[in-house]
């Protein structure tokens, strides 16, 4: 789960890849939280063309935009187990 500083900034393929890489046994969800979190914040700080959804939209409705968006950043990674 996580706000719009996250998925502005970060599109769906690169968050399940950051998951994937960090998904080892012991399952650590603040180490995915964190890394997630600092992927995001790290973009949303850049002002050079990246490759991110805010900047993509925006491009897509003929603004000129380069870089991430800033924003907050809240991630939560959780086990749900039966």
């Amino acid at each position: 789960m996580g706000s719009d500083g996250l998925f502005d900034n970060l599109f769906d393929k690169d968050i399940l890849s950051i998951v994937r890489q960090r998904h080892t046994l012991p399952f650590e969800p603040q180490k995915i939280s964190d890394e997630l979190a600092r992927r995001a914040n790290r973009i949303s700080r850049s002002k050079t063309n990246v490759n991110c959804p805010f900047q993509e939209k925006a491009m897509g409705e003929g603004l000129y935009y380069q870089g991430g968006k800033a924003d907050d950043i809240s991630v939560i990674v959780a086990v749900v187990q039966d």
